[in-house]
């Protein structure tokens, strides 16, 4: 007679098994840890030294996509029939793209931004911050901005 596929786990190892799975085995966990640690590094000199720079040079927009991004922002800006604010975050568009960090272009940023000043409405209201767009003053700013509409 054939034997059952399957059996009910007493919880106890099988004969000539050695207990827990060895991930979870006290014994071997220090050294688990040593390993992750070197593996985390190394694959974050990796990445920031390799894969980074050359991914940045794919995704960060040159100077004439931002002058063509500043325009037809500023056209859809103009074209708003209410109350409308344009914020200028001077230090920053990303987190990527703050002074230092491995996007930031202020040659194309600048332009973005004359782009902006240039080409808007006059009845736009124009409010330049010395700010990253991630800072918390700058999205201060812009709910207290939001706020004073939804109040007027």
């Amino acid at each position: 007679m054939a034997e059952p596929a399957h059996t009910a786990s007493t919880g106890h190892p099988a004969e000539g098994g050695h207990g827990a799975f060895p991930p979870f085995q006290s014994q071997t966990f220090a050294s688990q840890l040593v390993w992750l640690a070197i593996a985390f590094v190394l694959l974050y000199v990796l990445m920031a030294k390799l894969a980074l720079p050359r991914v940045g040079s794919i995704i960060r927009t040159t100077k004439d996509e931002m002058v063509e991004l500043g325009r037809q922002i500023a056209r859809k800006l103009s074209a708003a029939t209410g109350k409308t604010a344009l914020f200028i975050p001077l230090k920053g568009v990303s987190m990527i793209d703050a002074e230092g960090q491995p996007f930031h272009d202020a040659e194309a940023d600048a332009a973005l931004f004359q782009v902006l000043r240039d080409e808007i409405g006059d009845h736009v209201e124009l409010i330049e911050m010395d700010n990253n767009v991630n800072d918390p003053e700058f999205a201060d700013a812009m709910a207290d901005k939001l706020d004073e509409y939804m109040k007027s």
